[in-house]
C-alpha cells in the first residue's frame, strides 16, 4: 500500500473547545439532559457535534497511519479502544447520511487508465467556519 509522503495535518479540535458551557434555560430545552458545569452551577456542559466529528476523523486518520502518530489512547483497554473506534466510524456515517451533500460530482476521462474517474472540482456550499469557532471559544468550559 502506498502512503503519500505527506499526510494532511490532523484537524483535531483542542480538548478545551470540545466542552462548552451552556446557559441553564436553553439547556433545559435540549431533547436530552446534560451534566451541570462543575464550576458554574447556572451553566451546563454541551459540545458541538462538528468538534466530535472532527475528533472522530482525527482518530480514524491515526488508525490509518499509525506509523505517523504516537499512540495517545494508552489508558484505554483494547476492547474499549475497539468500541471507541467503531463508535467514531458510525458517528461519521450518521453525519454523512443526515447531512447528505447532494452536489453533483462530475467525472473526467482518464486516458492513461482508460476510464472515467470522479472529479475533485465539485463546488460545495459550506457554513462559515469562523462564527462557529468564535462561538465555541467564547463558551468553552475549560482552558479559558
Amino acid at each position: 500500500m502506498h502512503i503519500p509522503s505527506r499526510t494532511p495535518p490532523l484537524i483535531q479540535p483542542p480538548h478545551s473547545i470540545r466542552y462548552l458551557r451552556y446557559p441553564a434555560r436553553p439547556a433545559q430545552r435540549l431533547t436530552q439532559s446534560t451534566a451541570p458545569s462543575p464550576h458554574e452551577p447556572d451553566r451546563y456542559l454541551v459540545g458541538l457535534s462538528v468538534f466530535h466529528q472532527l475528533h472522530c476523523l482525527s482518530r480514524i486518520r491515526r488508525l490509518l497511519h499509525p506509523e505517523r502518530y504516537t499512540a495517545s489512547y494508552a489508558n484505554l483497554a483494547a476492547a474499549e479502544t475497539a468500541v471507541h473506534d467503531a463508535h467514531c466510524v458510525d458517528l461519521l456515517r450518521q453525519m454523512l447520511m443526515c447531512h447528505a451533500d447532494v452536489s453533483p460530482v462530475t467525472w473526467d476521462w482518464n486516458e492513461r487508465m482508460d476510464m472515467a474517474l470522479p472529479s475533485a472540482k465539485t463546488m460545495h456550499v459550506c457554513r462559515k467556519w469562523e462564527p462557529i469557532w468564535e462561538w465555541a471559544v467564547e463558551h468553552r468550559a475549560v482552558g479559558k
